[in-house]
């Protein structure tokens, strides 16, 4: 006859639950002792038990003649303990005894709170990317200012001293040429050497007015001019879209956009053999994107042209620029699949104010 199996008790720190059916444990319980027997009247010393924590044991566990088994480092989670017996013939009780065992999990081991945990960690991640992110914008924006300062005080310097001393040599030449007489050959020599200056005068003041103006035109009204000075072959699709609302960038920024851009569309007019160009400007919320891509050839088999060319930035030149004002600069291109540039520049470097704060200023006011 098969031994009758029982769970005599389960003992978890100081409480002991005697024949238990089902044990609810304290939060953060991780070892439990769990004490088992079985009658046998012919010979009790020779009963054998197998036992098993699903959950923990794989399978069966042989525990020979002992009739207690000790659990350590159980997790939160519902176990079921079974255990089965032979006696001295063989004959196991296959049905055995079981109990249900559960330990709830405690305030830092439930998921919510390990999920709260992950979201505080990305926002603190994410709030030291937006402090350095604007800690470097604007160390950009500070140098930028400086830059625009030196200008506006060698356009002052050119204007107060050379343009000015330049002018007054004009009009005493003038004065000198309006003594001579007109049959004299020295007339014509002097009146084309004034006109000359002249035009020197008017091209210095040009070089002034570009060092101390501020562009007020929107980018991509500069692209498409900039488009429409290159020279492309007839037939060439050009094209241009604004993706987001237009608005002001820092000068100094949108400059050097422009002679990036203006580098990136004159190499795909004169090498490029493209049939179409098209030239994406996003005005993004984090960010300012310009993007010229053509269909041409690639650079592959125009690097050289592409990366040097007198009088003018080649790659290195565009790596350049985009670096001075903390922009990305991404150029894909492959042989026979034309040619792909992006230039990626930071909404805290490219305007003047952030969207969110322009649109809390237009709620404000209205």
């Amino acid at each position: 006859v098969a031994p009758p199996v029982a769970i005599r008790a389960v003992v978890a720190g100081e409480r002991r639950f005697a024949d238990p059916s089902a044990v609810r444990l304290a939060a953060g319980t991780t070892s439990l002792r769990i004490q088992y027997t079985a009658l046998s009247f012919a010979v009790p010393g020779r009963v054998r038990f197998q036992y098993r924590l699903e959950g923990v044991d794989r399978d069966w566990v042989d525990a020979g003649g002992r009739r207690e088994v000790l659990y350590n480092n159980l997790r939160p989670g519902t176990f079921r303990f079974r255990v089965k017996a032979a006696n001295n013939d063989g004959v196991w009780n296959e049905q055995g005894a079981q109990v249900v065992v559960t330990i709830p999990p405690t305030l830092a081991e439930t998921w919510w709170f390990r999920l709260l945990c992950m979201a505080a960690v990305g926002l603190a991640l994410w709030g030291v990317y937006a402090l350095r992110l604007r800690r470097v914008s604007a160390q950009i924006k500070d140098r930028l200012e400086e830059r625009a300062a030196e200008r506006e005080r060698i356009a002052r310097e050119l204007h107060d001293t050379l343009l000015q001393s330049v002018q007054g040599l004009i009009m005493r030449f003038q004065s000198v040429a309006y003594q001579i007489p007109d049959d004299l050959p020295a007339k014509d020599v002097i009146n084309q050497a004034l006109d000359r200056a002249d035009q020197m005068l008017v091209e210095g003041r040009d070089r002034v007015r570009d060092l101390r103006g501020r562009e007020t035109r929107r980018l991509d009204i500069q692209l498409r001019e900039l488009m429409a000075e290159q020279p492309f072959e007839p037939g060439v699709k050009v094209e241009l879209v604004v993706e987001g609302v237009a608005r002001a960038i820092q000068p100094l920024v949108q400059e050097e956009i422009v002679r990036i851009g203006g580098e990136a569309l004159f190499n795909a007019a004169r090498h490029a053999r493209a049939g179409q160009v098209q030239v994406r400007v996003s005005y993004g919320v984090r960010q300012l994107q310009v993007t010229i891509r053509d269909d041409g050839v690639g650079i592959g088999a125009n690097r050289m042209a592409w990366a040097s060319r007198e009088g003018h930035y080649g790659l290195i030149g565009m790596h350049e620029r985009a670096s001075k004002m903390g922009a990305q600069l991404a150029i894909e291109s492959a042989a026979g699949k034309g040619t792909t540039i992006t230039l990626s520049v930071a909404g805290a470097i490219a305007y003047p104010t952030q969207p969110w704060l322009a649109r809390l200023g237009r709620k404000r006011g209205g």
